[in-house]
């Protein structure tokens, strides 16, 4: 019996030896690793930071509220043909408009300031 206590005394203290030499190691790499970090010079490879666009190129562009909801939209309103009866250079060109959900205007710039009645 006297046999199988010393047995069992040599694997326990080989085990609290291991355990001993495990914990040793990794606090010895750990210094070895932080006094290493300290003088070694690592460069990061971040992404460049985003350069913003020059210009944005829509056909209309939507403004939402918080919730999602439509508020209004601006688009470039370009001229139909046929649609000018008046020899008024003016009528034929471009205007940029503002309308609310319902299809009213808020809001124009250029073209003419005269509209048939028909228009809304």
């Amino acid at each position: 019996m006297n046999a199988r206590v010393g047995e069992y005394d040599e694997r326990r203290r080989i085990r609290l030896m291991n355990h001993r030499f495990n914990l040793a190691l990794a606090v010895v790499a750990g210094l070895i690793g932080g006094a290493l970090s300290q003088h070694l010079p690592l460069t990061v490879h971040a992404q460049a930071p985003a350069v913003p666009p020059k210009e944005l190129r829509a056909q209309s562009f939507v403004f939402v509220n918080s919730q999602g909801v439509t508020i209004g939209t601006l688009f470039l309103d370009e001229p139909r043909s046929g649609t000018s009866r008046l020899d008024d250079p003016r009528l034929g060109t471009s205007r940029i408009r503002l309308i609310d959900p319902s299809g009213n205007e808020i809001w124009s710039a250029g073209g003419s300031q005269m509209r048939p009645l028909a228009a809304k």
